[in-house]
């Protein structure tokens, strides 16, 4: 797999499957990763769309450290392998308040994602650092939105979510807990 070409979403022959099953009335949910996805399928079938949700996600770029970020493990899984990037990353997707109580569940998790294939996980983190800034699919919605973030995610901050909110929002939504 060449990661320098690799496409995060491609969207290739849904037109056809939506057409096949006639859906014309689609409410579509992003959690994460799914979010970027959610947002790639909102900006080219918005004619479709009664609503978005986006969880613990952002319609925004990666910033210039965070793309750094990425090559960095990408080169490191390329070297070592997935067991590092996956130990360290699992922890970070639940609030540092709940560690202790959900270790059985953090140490399932490490063991699932160890079991990822190192080219695919590569893959992944290529495409989230080259996706591109779709604000302006949550700006422009002629639907409803529901954004959804965590006052202690350590992967995607409330800011990033509520990017297109006004400010009063974010304020006022973004102290809810995180989910896990």
């Amino acid at each position: 797999m060449n990661l320098k070409q690799f496409e995060f979403v491609t969207f290739q022959n849904d037109d056809k499957l939506i057409e096949k099953l006639n859906i014309d009335n689609i409410v579509i949910f992003g959690h994460s990763l799914g979010g970027y996805v959610a947002l790639a399928f909102a900006e080219k079938y918005e004619h479709k769309l009664l609503g978005l949700g986006l969880i613990l996600s952002t319609a925004l770029p990666d910033t210039e450290e965070k793309k750094q970020k990425r090559r960095q493990d990408i080169d490191a899984i390329s070297v070592r392998g997935t067991q590092s990037y996956v130990r360290k990353l699992i922890p970070k997707l639940f609030a540092a308040s709940n560690m202790e109580k959900m270790k059985t569940e953090i140490s399932t998790l490490i063991e699932v994602g160890l079991r990822m294939n190192a080219e695919g996980m590569r893959g992944i983190l290529e495409g989230m650092q080259l996706r591109p800034n779709r604000s302006h699919v949550l700006a422009n919605a002629s639907y409803p939105i529901l954004l959804v973030a965590g006052a202690e995610d350590q992967i995607v901050s409330p800011t990033e979510t509520f990017s297109v909110a006004p400010e009063e929002l974010t304020y006022s939504t973004f102290h809810y807990p995180h989910i896990l």
